[in-house]
């Protein structure tokens, strides 16, 4: 190794803490020294520090302010550092003057003009920060991003930019456009009263390139988190080991930060964390007005909660953000979960593992996809009787437009897949949620997917959500509940596989569902006396019509079931869904026996009639054609 004391430092060599007076014998602080071969580092224009076997203990935080510093350990559990410190690395750039625009700008707006000179280069990273509050009546229905957390109800619109050109000392345009609209120079149109004045731009001297990996950091007191980014860039966590034990604190804290990325990493806390004071404070990767950073291969044990992704008050959302095929074991709260005021969230290919929830999500347009869940006490445990034990759970009225894909649930969770309301207000209810729910596959729940409005939820809109292609198996009550404000849902072709002790198969509650429709699934062994489709108080109509309320055809009927479509209402086709032809064909606009029905203005309906045999249209204006001699 060559040292700073033999004098032959060398462009790309790494410099050793040790030639810096660190001891590494896990008594003596050793803060200073680590501090002092960074920034030897950092003026000679970046390079590698390395930090070789031992225990080093700090009682200060080591602060990193220049970009290109990669501090390396000799391995997990061989380089040891013991954190006595609010942060173990705390790695922060700084932001300019906020400058306003001379226009508004909307999505997809990728040129921009300033009121004043920005002094800009190209690939400079600019902030946007929008004046208005993404979680306020303010945001249009299409843009709302969720109901704020209570004491921290405001989150702008904001995201990054980087400059691509120059258009004077004003004038600048950006590699990529806004994702977001109503950036306004103005506040006229806003009602929050911690709405900004108006968009400003900011330049961020980010820290670019800075690697910290291959060590272990064990925390000796509650913690700001162990490696904390603010402005960060570009910048990386790997293969690093965090024993928080019963102390608070993140092992990594995105803030404010720009395509970061922790991988191969893990963070372990004790048995004894406050989950009564401190829920929120033992969040092993964490992520607050950042974009298009991501945890990734990282495994995550005795958590309150995994991964978090937030915003904090009166600052920018996160948006663009990730977790990829990491593994929670053990969350005592929720595997993970993204807070209103961050958007476009994805979780994919992960492992939660003994949870009582997998991920609650309360982020618009975000992805759940190739996920596996098990409840807590393992597969063969008790059913849940919480309704927030949830697998994988949209939440809080605003997740809306999500996809929920190729999620595997296994055992206890109240429900596998849940559309759930807030608790405190109509704000946190769903009306319009817009979810894909499909290729998924739970077994032994209580629910398979479940829909259940809150008391404050008053809302009329349509639901838009599609259920389809899932597999529910050996649930204890029902395949599927939606009671609650769900018109407008599609439950197409799943395959329903066994009640423990039903209530019903499927159960559309009374008068919520205006054009909701039951098609094509496949439902064996509801049990004796237990309905496989209840429609309560509704009518449905045949031909279909703007206004029909529920649509049931084409299920199939398998086994041991009770009655198999059961409602309140007058069938206008009653032999459709007799217990003979729906069991020997499923349910088919076209069965022997069937009448000719009442066909609605402007529609028709075709049908056999049982008098003569022959196939036949009825109109609605009364008319009856024969096929095979009048068309």
């Amino acid at each position: 190794m060559i040292t700073k004391n033999t004098n032959r430092m060398t462009d790309g060599a790494a410099v050793n803490v040790l030639d810096f007076g660190a001891v590494g014998n896990g008594v003596t602080d050793d803060a200073a020294a680590i501090q002092a071969a960074i920034d030897y580092t950092a003026g000679l224009g970046g390079g590698t520090v390395s930090i070789p076997s031992g225990s080093f203990y700090i009682t200060t935080q080591i602060n990193i302010t220049s970009s290109n510093v990669n501090i390396v350990g000799a391995g997990r559990g061989v380089t040891k550092i013991l954190s006595n410190a609010l942060s173990c690395f705390w790695i922060e750039g700084t932001i300019g003057s906020e400058l306003t625009a001379t226009a508004d700008y909307t999505v997809g707006d990728d040129a921009f003009t300033l009121a004043s000179g920005h002094g800009y280069a190209v690939d400079d990273v600019i902030r946007v920060i929008g004046q208005r509050n993404s979680l306020s009546s303010d945001a249009d229905d299409d843009w709302r991003l969720g109901y704020g957390t209570p004491g921290s109800a405001t989150g702008y619109y904001g995201e990054f930019l980087q400059v691509k050109t120059q258009d004077g000392t004003t004038g600048f345009t950006t590699y990529s456009g806004l994702n977001f609209p109503d950036y306004r120079n103005d506040a006229t149109q806003e009602t929050d009263p911690n709405a900004r004045a108006a968009t400003t731009f900011q330049k961020v001297d980010m820290i670019n390139n800075v690697t910290i990996s291959d060590l272990t950091i064990e925390a000796q007191k509650d913690s700001n988190g162990a490696i904390r980014f603010k402005y960060g860039y570009n910048c990386l966590v790997s293969r690093v080991e965090f024993k928080q034990f019963s102390f608070t604190g993140a092992g990594v804290f995105f803030q404010n930060s720009f395509d970061c990325i922790a991988e191969n990493s893990s963070v372990t806390y004790g048995p004894d964390i406050d989950l009564i004071n401190n829920k929120a404070n033992y969040n092993a990767f964490k992520f607050a007005g950042s974009q298009t950073c991501k945890v990734t291969t990282s495994a995550i044990r005795n958590c309150s909660q995994g991964v978090d992704f937030t915003y904090f008050n009166l600052n920018p959302i996160t948006l663009f953000c990730g977790m990829y095929d990491c593994s929670v074991t053990g969350a005592e709260i929720t595997g993970a979960t993204s807070h209103g005021g961050s958007y476009a969230i994805t979780f994919s290919g992960n492992q939660f593992l003994s949870v009582t929830q997998g991920i609650s999500c309360r982020s618009r347009s975000s992805i759940i996809v190739n996920n596996t869940a098990s409840y807590k006490g393992g597969i063969g445990a008790s059913v849940s009787t919480n309704p927030l034990d949830y697998a994988f759970g949209i939440y809080e009225g605003w997740a809306r437009d999500c996809v929920m894909s190729g999620n595997v649930v296994k055992g206890g969770f109240y429900a596998g897949f849940s559309v759930v309301d807030g608790g405190s207000s109509s704000e946190e209810s769903f009306g319009y949620t817009g979810l894909t729910c499909t290729g998924n596959t739970t077994s032994n729940c209580k629910y398979g997917f479940y829909r259940n409005s809150g008391a404050y939820n008053a809302k009329t809109e349509h639901s838009g959500t599609v259920i389809s292609d899932n597999v529910f198996r050996n649930c204890s009550t029902r395949f599927i509940y939606l009671e609650g404000i769900s018109a407008g849902t599609i439950i197409r072709s799943n395959v329903m596989d066994t009640l423990q002790t039903g209530a019903e198969g499927i159960l559309i509650g009374a008068d919520t569902h205006p054009h909701t429709v039951v098609e094509n699934n496949w439902i064996k062994d509801c049990g004796a006396g237990v309905d496989a489709i209840e429609v309560d108080g509704q009518t449905l109509t045949y031909p279909y019509t703007t206004n029909f309320t529920c649509l049931v055809r084409g299920n199939v009927f398998v086994g041991t079931n009770g009655t198999l479509v059961n409602s309140s209402s007058t069938y206008l086709n009653q032999d459709l869904y007799s217990t003979d032809a729906v069991n020997k064909v499923g349910s088919l606009p076209i069965v022997d026996g069937v009448t000719a029905p009442s066909a609605t203005a402007g529609t028709a309906f075709m049908f056999i009639d049982v008098a003569d045999g022959d196939l036949k249209i009825a109109f609605g204006d009364g008319v009856v054609k024969t096929i095979t001699t009048d068309v």
